[in-house]
């Protein structure tokens, strides 16, 4: 069984895999978004925007850069796995596992960030269409691409954005949080704070990893033979009900599948318990226990 300190070690070791990517997720939005709004603003008049699809399309790339360095952060997760558990060392149906579920994740992503890729080309060239100014074109694809984060010269703006960042940094409660996000909506009129490729993007690649590193242990586990798991990841203020009930929990799969069917609380999600957990967003993770 995996002792404490290892538990958190590798609670850790997830945790920096999800601010790598989200440090990187930021800077190539920050990227998309400088490119998106020179683009426009080269523009005659928005009107020929509806011609430049493909260099719009083009400033985008920053983000398959991003999706290209999921495999290796993912195998990374995998690895710190496998040294937990304590069921031998990492073996071919390991690395086959990694690598295929590695390839869904990566594609997962890329589906996301096309779907919202396509989603903003529209709208930048149907307010080119409908004949708005190039500025304020931009200043919609700015905010598209980054919410509340979009490049601002106010002070203040700028002052909240890296209050806000800090804040998530070190996991601050929902108290904290809103206050700031409220402030910052207010500078940014009518924008939201989760549709936006940033946003989108950071959430789906957080549950990327979660959901990876679930499907994993649980797959390793059953070719072990393991039948009892612990259910790790501490309690934080927005822990749901299942969550705070459950941790530090050792159940066989048959328990945890009994509770997953017969219970229901706020975010739950369609699909497996090892992998979907408490739900969106859910940090919490299944140990494999030896008997």
């Amino acid at each position: 069984m995996a002792s404490k300190t290892e538990i958190e070690k590798h609670d850790n070791l997830i945790t920096e895999v999800i601010n790598t990517n989200t440090d990187r997720i930021e800077d190539a939005t920050k990227a998309v978004e400088n490119r998106l709004a020179e683009l426009i603003l080269a523009q005659p008049d928005s009107t020929t925007l509806a011609n430049n699809r493909a260099q719009l399309a083009q400033a985008f790339q920053p983000m398959t850069d991003f999706v290209q360095s999921v495999p290796s952060e993912l195998q990374t997760v995998a690895d710190d796995t496998v040294a937990i558990q304590g069921l031998g060392d990492k073996d071919q149906a390991d690395t086959t596992a990694a690598q295929t579920l590695g390839q869904i994740a990566q594609g997962s992503i890329e589906t996301e960030i096309q779907q919202q890729q396509n989603s903003i080309i529209d709208e930048i060239v149907i307010a080119g269409i409908a004949g708005v100014a190039v500025d304020q074109v931009a200043r919609q694809a700015r905010t598209a691409v980054s919410g509340v984060f979009a490049e601002s010269n106010d002070p203040e703006t700028v002052r909240l954005q890296r209050q806000l960042r800090a804040l998530r940094n070190r996991n601050a409660p929902t108290s904290e949080i809103q206050p700031v996000v409220n402030a910052l909506k207010e500078k940014f009129a009518g924008v939201t704070i989760g549709a936006n490729l940033r946003e989108t993007v950071r959430r789906k690649a957080q549950d990327t990893v979660m959901r990876f590193e679930g499907a994993f242990s649980l797959g390793r586990a059953k070719r072990k033979e393991v039948k009892k798991f612990q259910y790790a990841g501490g309690v934080i203020e927005t822990s749901r009900e299942f969550c705070q009930q459950l941790d530090g929990a050792i159940l066989t799969e048959e328990e945890i599948y009994d509770i997953w069917n017969s219970d229901s609380w706020a975010g739950k999600e369609p699909g497996d318990p090892f992998v979907v957990r408490g739900g969106y967003n859910c940090r919490h993770f299944w140990v494999p226990v030896e008997e």
